[in-house]
């Protein structure tokens, strides 16, 4: 049966990146995608493809419940910590499971790992790397959220509430460190990796936070776009899949630590000629807070500094 499915973040990375994925799937063949668009000139591109649906902000959320009301499927990949827009377009799928029946779902992208550990400021988790496998992952969130709120974490607990409260099928895909070139219309360079580098040319030499030790996981964009592509291929073909608070679903496919990445960063650099030395070095977490993130701590730990 044919599915009307609508994505959002179409000009971003992500966005854009599983947008192109699912459009070059032959196995996602019985759907129709249509994109949100503040300014559907940036979209251009996409002429023919898809359709188009413009809006005026994620905080208009009767206007996105009534679009999402037209819908099978809803993927959101824009701002992930905002909190009124998913609840908005879960509302718009169970009024069209209320006209229509069938079975619409949501899928939500979280774009920081929830199980990250801040280490300057000794926020207190439970080391275990199985959680996943034997834990339930939404009662690990509320515990966390209880103890400190975070806003990409408030988002999911929002989402899958929401899903429970509406009868609609909610799955949250929570990427870690995303990395490579991205595929999409309009932007294609990931967040972290890029800043550091532009920091290292304006600084002259790479640096790091700390003593760099920390690792993190990391998957690649086109990597991720392709788990993307296989859920929503296997949710069409009526597979039973987790959702709700069983359905969050995480894409590592390695990790780094960040002297790791800014050692690359230096050789590289050095051999262009833009970087004095191929030897990173180390910066005060407040330092690099003060230069990158207006000196909030909280993020520069999430964003390069967290274990």
């Amino acid at each position: 049966m044919h599915k009307r499915v609508l994505l959002t973040g179409a000009t971003g990375y992500v966005g854009g990146s599983v947008l192109t994925c699912l459009l070059a799937s032959p196995r996602l063949e019985p759907i129709s995608i249509s994109v949100l668009a503040r300014d559907p000139e940036r979209l251009a591109a996409l002429e023919g493809k898809v359709s188009l649906v413009t809006f005026r902000d994620l905080d208009d959320t009767d206007s996105l419940e009534s679009i999402a009301s037209n819908f099978d499927i809803v993927i959101h990949c824009a701002n992930g910590h905002h909190v009124d827009s998913p609840r908005a377009f879960i509302r718009g799928l169970a009024q069209r499971k209320r006209s229509l029946g069938g079975e619409p779902f949501y899928i939500h992208v979280n774009f920081r790992n929830i199980k990250s550990r801040r280490l300057w400021d000794h926020e207190t988790i439970r080391r275990n790397s199985s959680i996943d496998k034997q834990d339930d992952i939404f009662e690990y969130e509320e515990r966390r959220e209880n103890t400190a709120a975070y806003p990409q974490r408030t988002a999911d607990i929002s989402v899958i509430q929401a899903g429970k409260e509406t009868g609609i099928k909610t799955y949250i895909m929570m990427p870690p460190c995303i990395i490579g070139r991205g595929t999409g219309p309009y932007r294609q360079q990931s967040h972290q990796v890029p800043m550091l580098v532009r920091n290292a040319i304006r600084q002259g030499q790479s640096e790091f936070v700390g003593d760099g030790s920390y690792t993190i996981g990391h998957v690649d964009i086109q990597d991720l776009a392709n788990v993307f592509e296989l859920l929503l291929s296997r949710l069409l073909a009526g597979e039973s899949l987790r959702y709700g608070r069983r359905g969050i679903y995480f894409s590592n496919t390695g990790s780094h630590s960040w002297l790791e990445v800014a050692q690359a960063i230096g050789v590289v650099g050095h051999e262009f000629g833009l970087l004095k030395d191929t030897e990173p070095k180390s910066v005060e977490l407040s330092e690099f807070a003060r230069r990158e993130f207006n000196n909030d701590r909280h993020t520069t730990e999430l964003v390069v500094a967290a274990k």
